[in-house]
């Protein structure tokens, strides 16, 4: 919101969490050399730039962090780094969606 101009702040909490996700192509790909141009495309920097730009935090140090000051507000933070297995991550999805599910 405050990239687009909103009268907003942003402040990190205590811990912060980083959830890493990541990319493959599946052995059985009907189309496999797409696939993984997709895959590339998704770790490019040119994907990196175009989420960051929408507030994602990078995860390639040659893209900056927008807005910048924010990595330096995670500095002053514990960190927490998460990486799900398959099946963790699909519990954890469903317990969103029922979460937040509409109404």
């Amino acid at each position: 919101m405050q990239l687009s101009g909103a009268p907003i702040d942003v402040w990190p909490l205590d811990p912060v969490a980083l959830f890493f996700g990541s990319v493959g192509v599946s052995a059985q790909a009907p189309h496999p050399k797409a696939a993984l141009l997709g895959a590339n495309f998704i770790v490019s920097r040119e994907a990196e730039q175009f989420l960051t730009r929408r507030g994602r935090m990078p995860t390639r140090p040659d893209v900056p962090v927008n807005p910048p000051r924010i990595s330096e507000m995670l500095k002053e933070r514990t960190i927490i780094a998460t990486i799900f297995a398959g099946d963790e991550q699909k519990k954890w999805q469903r317990l969103f969606k029922e979460i937040f599910k509409s109404r």
